[in-house]
């Protein structure tokens, strides 16, 4: 679960207190008010986000090449790449969570939805960017 005032992105060194994959499985309601509210986790987290808008555009590129589930894990070694090179834990324990959603995606269906997911966090992070 996500709660404000997360500071792991920033040094802290506790476990960041959300849950990616309870994130995105609300993200894939067809309940307006759990949508919304998952929307609402996204905009917290990524304000605190290391990981910068063309590193998530990285990703996101390698996302959208991939049309099935098989296809889909591919991507996992990537995030592992961008994880080991990074040094901020906050940056690594996102993209693992990445990973851990991906290893759980068995349909196609989930695909198209991952990929609007992860769209949805660049759109954000994106937004909330300090320039």
């Amino acid at each position: 679960m996500y709660t404000s005032g997360n500071s792991y992105h920033k040094g802290n060194k506790q476990k960041p207190d959300y849950d990616l994959k309870s994130i995105f499985r609300d993200f894939r309601s067809d309940k307006l008010d759990v949508y919304s509210d998952s929307l609402d986790k996204i905009k917290k987290l990524v304000q605190d986000m290391n990981l910068t808008t063309s590193q998530l555009r990285n990703v996101f590129n390698r996302v959208i090449r991939e049309d099935t589930a098989m296809g889909l894990q591919r991507v996992r070694p990537l995030l592992a790449y961008l994880a080991g090179r990074n040094r901020s834990k906050g940056v690594k324990f996102f993209l693992d969570s990445l990973g851990e959603i991906i290893k759980d995606i068995r349909q196609n269906e989930e695909v198209k939805d991952f990929r609007k997911f992860l769209e949805a966090v660049i759109c954000y992070k994106k937004y909330y960017e300090k320039k």
